[in-house]
């Protein structure tokens, strides 16, 4: 008499049998059903050639050989000249590549600057209520009228190119020109067609956030305001920045975006979306206006030139970076001091009107960034020059917060924090999104208070790049998932 055991591994054995069997039987089926399929699309297949035979247009006979003309017909003219065309506006589609051979090129002799510019259907910006008057400043010494050769820019040129930040900066520039090569634009080779043209140029771009209808993805610098002051001349800059003229403004114009605006960022240039209504100058010819200003040998000044040229999809260069050549005191080598920090570090008050202004004017920006990039030529000094970071009176009692995750609105940050730390905030948050997060200042009633807003969040403190400390809060539960959304919070 078999075993238990015995008995289960027979019923086992049967059980596979019965398996096999099963799996058989399918393969079979499946064969059956495969060739039953390919004999139906091979008739298929022959019936649509057969009516494709029998609609096809029967073959065109050979062109017969055209009469020779009669003796003493008039012979026609070779070509007809091409009829002169006016430069129009390009489609909203149109590329860099394409507005830049519409534009009428001037012989090297005759071009100017201004030829350029006044080709291009250029926006201006609407004035704004102008800023109070400084209180007068103490005499300056005289800004001396020298004019630095191509070469006096070498040592900070090569300084930025140097730097660790910029380096990864022009990294990912380029690889964001590698990924949609016809969308960007470069500097062309130096030549006689830019000889009289300026060979520094100070530049600053305003942005805003747009959103790909078809996508849902973000652009945060989609240019809204571009800005391009003649560097060559120290005397004229200085002087500018004194009488708070624009003299030396090659180019300034606003910038219709080819995507809808979800956030104009108004509260940092001032720029709102409907400004930009019946604006014709686009993308394309900002491209095409720096394309024909630029060569490959012109220094291109400014603070953060990255963000401006990844705005403007251009790549240069012949760099100087107001933001590489100066550094903070006491924060850890490549963090970026302000362009308010260093020019209220370096210039006389006669010339530093970014302080003056409560909202960036990118002509103010980069007409600061060139003489605070002046400021270095010749010097001795060790680069980058350290400069003291100050805080404005609305930073002092404020928290930054960075990295909020999307899908957070202001709303439930407002709450998260007042909820965690059980201080309340002075004003509402407003969160500005240019990628995958999102960043925003937390004004609280006083320093006091936001000093205790950070001290009360639980956890310990971590640096971050720069060296200041910064903490999570928590903004929800997590809904039981066990991973709970937070965002990172640190001192101005």
């Amino acid at each position: 008499m078999p075993s238990e055991l015995e008995t289960l591994r027979q019923q086992v054995e049967a059980e596979k049998q019965k398996q096999e069997l099963a799996r058989l039987r399918a393969a079979v089926a499946d064969e059956k059903r495969k060739q039953k399929e390919s004999g139906e699309v091979a008739e298929l297949k022959a019936a649509l050639a057969k009516e494709r035979a029998r609609r096809a247009p029967p073959a065109e006979e050979p062109p017969k050989k055209k009469k020779k003309a009669r003796r003493g017909a008039r012979k026609s003219s070779s070509k007809e000249p091409a009829a002169a065309t006016a430069v129009a506006p390009p489609a909203a589609a149109a590329t860099a590549a394409a507005v830049v051979a519409s534009l009428p090129v001037a012989p090297a002799a005759t071009t100017t600057a201004a030829s350029i510019v006044g080709a291009l259907p250029v926006s201006p910006v609407a004035p704004r209520a102008s800023a109070p008057a400084a209180p007068e400043a103490k005499p300056q010494q005289a800004t001396p009228a020298t004019t630095p050769q191509l070469g006096a820019w070498a040592a900070l040129a090569a300084q930025t190119a140097a730097s660790e930040r910029y380096r990864a900066a022009a990294a990912r520039l380029d690889a964001l020109a590698a990924a949609a090569p016809a969308a960007w634009v470069r500097s062309r080779p130096y030549g006689a067609w830019c000889a009289h043209l300026p060979q520094a140029l100070a530049i600053d771009c305003e942005m805003c956030v747009t959103e790909d209808p078809a996508t849902g993805a973000l652009d945060g610098k989609a240019l809204v305001r571009i800005s391009i002051v003649d560097a060559s001349r120290l005397d004229a800059c200085a002087a500018a920045a004194a009488a708070g003229a624009h003299d030396d403004v090659v180019l300034d114009s606003l910038v219709k975006p080819s995507l809808p605006i979800k956030d104009a960022v108004e509260r940092v240039h001032g720029i709102k979306a409907s400004d930009l209504d019946g604006v014709a100058f686009t993308l394309a010819h900002a491209q095409a206006a720096l394309a024909q200003l630029c060569s490959d040998r012109t220094v291109l000044i400014g603070h953060a030139v990255a963000n401006d040229l990844e705005a403007l999809r251009f790549r240069h260069g012949c760099i100087v970076d107001t933001s590489v050549a100066y550094g903070v005191v006491g924060a850890a080598a490549g963090v970026a001091p302000s362009l308010r920090d260093v020019a209220a570090a370096v210039l006389p008050p006669a010339q530093d009107a970014v302080n003056k202004s409560a909202t960036h004017d990118s002509r103010v920006d980069a007409r600061t960034a060139a003489l605070c990039a002046y400021h270095l030529i010749g010097g001795t000094e060790t680069l980058p020059k350290a400069v003291a970071r100050r805080k404005h009176a609305r930073e002092e009692r404020s928290l930054f917060a960075h990295r909020i995750p999307a899908g957070v609105d202001d709303a439930t940050l407002k709450a998260a924090v007042e909820r965690t730390t059980g201080v309340a905030l002075a004003a509402d948050a407003t969160i500005a999104r240019g990628d995958a997060y999102g960043k925003c200042a937390l004004v609280f009633k006083s320093p006091l208070h936001a000093q205790l807003a950070f001290d009360t969040l639980a956890g310990p403190a971590e640096e971050d790049t720069s060296g200041r400390p910064q903490k999570k809060i928590y903004l929800d539960d997590g809904g039981g998932s066990g991973k709970r959304p937070y965002c990172k919070v640190r001192p101005f």
